[in-house]
């Protein structure tokens, strides 16, 4: 595994379906040059307006202790953020039931990120997931 993870290297990477990269690098790049030609940005600045509007550093998950359920925060690293991000953005993608291709879907959904719509998914899986990690931020011991 590479050390330092692009966000572009975890899409693609993401997408990769029965070893067919480059379908997944053509989902990716059409997604990324409508979206700067929208925008009328660079790719390096879409993807670091993304990254500061989705990026937490913390995940939350649920640790079972003998008969009890605990939900913790744990911190975690570039690389683990960088997938988590994309695996909200997805999730969101593929909760979506019309009839469009994954571009389009991708197209609007990091569109809604980058203006702050209230109508992204995967801005309310992120505040979500931060709302459980500062209400339940007393279960950090139960980490080790």
């Amino acid at each position: 595994m590479k050390k330092n993870q692009s966000l572009y290297n975890v899409f693609v990477g993401y997408l990769i379906k029965k070893g067919n990269k480059i379908q997944a690098k053509r989902i990716i790049d059409s997604t990324f040059f409508s979206l700067s030609t929208k925008f009328n940005l660079p790719f390096s600045v879409i993807l670091r307006k993304i990254l500061k509007k989705m990026g937490n550093s913390i995940e939350v998950k649920t640790i079972k202790m003998r008969k009890n359920t605990h939900v913790v925060p744990f911190a975690i690293t570039q690389n683990r953020k960088n997938y988590l991000l994309v695996k909200k953005i997805m999730d969101s993608v593929k909760e979506d039931t019309s009839n469009r291709s994954v571009t389009e879907k991708l197209i609007d959904e990091l569109t809604s990120i980058l203006v702050s719509n209230k109508s992204s998914k995967s801005l309310q899986k992120n505040k979500l997931a931060l709302k459980q990690a500062v209400s339940n931020r007393s279960n950090i011991h139960f980490r080790w």
